[in-house]
């Protein structure tokens, strides 16, 4: 869907720009959410991971 939606706002070119852009970030994400699940696990007990979600969310909230 989310190429669909690419192809059709962008020239062909623009859009293998965009569609590179994304696969770069779900590759790092990929790669960095195990990580990003370890590390409050290894600093605390396992519902330190729940509490650092929350502010997550809180963060975004506040900026978008």
């Amino acid at each position: 869907m989310t190429f669909a939606i690419i192809r059709n706002l962008f020239d062909s070119s623009t859009a293998r720009a965009k569609i590179a852009d994304i696969m770069a970030a779900i590759n790092v994400v990929v790669v960095a959410a195990p990580d990003g699940g370890a590390t409050p696990l290894a600093l605390g007990i396992w519902r330190l991971i729940h509490a650092t979600q929350a502010g997550d969310v809180s963060f975004c909230r506040s900026r978008f």
